[in-house]
């Protein structure tokens, strides 16, 4: 895995494994929108921004009594996927 991160319901990033991502504002990727509105994502294939590696990212959100507050997710390097072919 590339890294995993939370995100609060401001599109911003809050807790990171790359310390280089906290704060970063991701409102431009798809799966921010999809997750937001209460679905689980897995995104086309990305460049990360930290690496600048092809990365697949999936997401599910967080909920307090049925309400979004986020959701956490993991960036996985494509290039990983080879192992398990």
């Amino acid at each position: 895995s590339a890294n995993a991160f939370v995100l609060r319901g401001t599109k911003i990033i809050f807790a990171d494994s790359d310390y280089k991502l906290i704060d970063a504002n991701i409102s431009d990727r798809s799966y921010v929108k999809t997750t937001l509105d209460g679905g689980m994502a897995i995104s086309e294939t990305l460049i990360s921004r930290s690496s600048g590696a092809s990365i697949i990212v999936v997401t599910y959100p967080l909920r307090e009594n049925g309400k979004v507050l986020g959701f956490v997710g993991n960036a996985v390097m494509v290039k990983s996927f080879g192992n398990y072919l």
